[in-house]
């Protein structure tokens, strides 16, 4: 079942672009690529040497330990649920990052970043579905750029347990702006983001 304005869709565009190696592709969600499906039930069993996995949120959990045990496999994961927890057990590893489809150039220069490395690479990509966000198809791209410029997905990347961010919005924007071009029911308010962003930018990530 396809989703017109995807935001995975995009994102795997992206992620073609700079990658000739096979896309081991799960989901439970709606989304459909350009290349066979491939059988994800066991992704580390399924992975080449080199492989990426990329993934909606709940084949990740389903397989996080394991996949965590994996010696040579680039994750991509998309609208990650519980990220702070993921990414406080990737952080122990060579390279973790954070990524949105709005902020092209910096999504695509973590994947040309991470692609030849050796090891278990990690990065979580925004991208809103305009069928379980509730929005309107033409607003994926806006609604992945405001939730980094209202400090509700702030992109970063830790290399060798050293975190750094790699952009920082100038001035955030309201989370009421976010939140108004979507019809989920969202528990936000200001000044638990202004909270959060402020830890954040104290080096206070988990």
């Amino acid at each position: 079942m396809s989703c017109r304005g995807c935001g995975a869709q995009l994102c795997l565009k992206f992620l073609q672009e700079v990658t000739e190696k096979e896309i081991l592709f799960g989901t439970e969600k709606c989304v459909v690529i350009n290349q066979p499906f491939a059988d994800v039930s066991d992704p580390v069993a399924a992975a080449q040497e080199n492989s990426i996995v990329f993934t909606d949120d709940y084949t990740l959990e389903k397989h996080i330990y394991s996949l965590l045990k994996a010696k040579n496999i680039m994750i991509i994961c998309y609208n990650l649920d519980g990220r702070q927890k993921f990414a406080k057990l990737m952080g122990i590893y060579g390279y973790s990052a954070t990524a949105s489809i709005s902020n092209y150039e910096d999504l695509m220069a973590k994947l040309r970043k991470a692609r030849p490395m050796q090891g278990l690479r990690f990065i979580e990509i925004i991208t809103p579905c305009p069928e379980t966000w509730i929005s309107e198809p033409a607003n994926t791209v806006e609604l992945a750029r405001l939730a980094v410029e209202s400090g509700l997905w702030p992109l970063f990347e830790i290399e060798n347990k050293k975190f750094s961010f790699t952009y920082k919005p100038s001035k955030l924007e309201p989370v009421e702006t976010f939140l108004s071009l979507q019809g989920r029911k969202l528990q936000i308010d200001q000044a638990s983001v202004d909270a959060s962003w402020k830890a954040i930018l104290s080096g206070k990530l988990m």
